[in-house]
């Protein structure tokens, strides 16, 4: 539910199909924040296994490429002209195991965005902001962040293949463990 967009209603629209009480928006939040804890527990779990399985592999077969695929999205399609999301997300999946090595998530927040555009102090609110720069510049953040991550994890990353986002590759270009390739694929 956090990061699919659905909210009290569409959960209310599903719980009275399958003909089940409502729940109302204070309790939906509540056990949201308690299950979402939990999500983030198992999700760096299971990239740490990812990532352990990289580094395995690459050492039992004598490889020296590590290769890795990175995408990321805003959760509010830009158009080009206008990049507002409120959040952002980067997946880095690996070469030989095809699982999420690392994982990233921006947000920004709108009760705090909306005390600032009023000029008022923001409401009582439980904020989980943690980017302030553009929706554009999420991607290319959240894909250096997830880089730098594996590198701490022990995981020399030598190739990165991702679509043609622009501003993402010319900011991994231009990291310092970085040397640049040709096409949409970043030798580093």
């Amino acid at each position: 539910m956090i990061n699919a967009g659905v909210g009290e209603q569409e959960i209310n629209n599903i719980l009275a199909y399958m003909n089940l009480p409502f729940v109302n928006k204070k309790k939906l939040k509540n056990r949201e924040r308690n299950i979402g804890k939990s999500f983030e527990v198992v999700a760096a779990q299971s990239c740490s296994r990812a990532v352990e399985y990289e580094i395995r592999n690459s050492k039992e077969t004598d490889e020296q490429w590590v290769e890795v695929s990175a995408d990321g999205g805003w959760q509010k399609r830009g158009t080009g002209h206008s990049n507002n999301s409120l959040s952002g997300h980067v997946t880095i999946v690996g070469k030989s195991s095809r699982k999420c090595s690392s994982f990233g998530v921006a947000k920004k927040c709108r009760f705090c965005k909306n005390a600032i555009r009023r000029k008022v102090p923001a409401t009582k609110h439980k904020c989980g902001k943690n980017w302030t720069g553009s929706s554009k510049a999420m991607g290319a953040f959240l894909t250096l962040k997830c880089l730098q991550d594996l590198k701490r994890k022990g995981l020399e990353v030598n190739a990165l293949t991702m679509d043609d986002d622009t501003s993402t590759y010319t900011r991994v270009k231009r990291c310092p463990f970085s040397v640049p390739s040709k096409n949409n694929t970043i030798m580093i």
